[in-house]
């Protein structure tokens, strides 16, 4: 299984080929294992800027992290990664700790640091070819 940053979730409209054909596989490989967060949907939703195209892909997500139980934990993280870490990226890093065997598909370097557990695990990543 597999939680998809925001980066992901606009490969498959990427301008470049090489990204678009990478995305576009993985999706084709993995549909029905891939999972977001609402932030991190959202945070996409705006870089696609189409609604009728995040209408369309909205369906190809699971969803994870309620805010209204894990607010406590998510304001941990903003504080501890401050200024680096947004909110889409700590809700991530949040469904990454309530579902460890997840890797997260990405290519924002930060998660190349960010660690989960109260920094005692790297998070599992699967990076985003440039």
């Amino acid at each position: 299984m597999f939680l998809a940053d925001a980066s992901f979730i606009v490969s498959p409209f990427a301008k470049t080929p090489a990204r678009r054909n990478w995305a576009q596989t993985f999706f084709a490989k993995h549909k029905g294992q891939l999972w977001t967060t609402p932030a991190a949907f959202t945070e996409a939703s705006h870089l696609i800027g189409v609604a009728t195209v995040t209408a369309g892909i909205l369906a190809d997500y699971h969803f994870l992290v309620d805010l209204e139980n894990e607010k406590a934990a998510l304001a941990a993280l903003l504080e501890k990664y401050a200024p680096e870490m947004d909110y889409a990226d700590a809700t991530l890093v949040r469904a990454s700790e309530l579902r460890p065997t997840f890797k997260v598909v990405t290519d924002d370097e930060h998660f190349e640091w960010y660690r989960r557990n109260q920094g005692r695990e790297r998070i599992p990543v699967v990076w985003i070819p440039a």
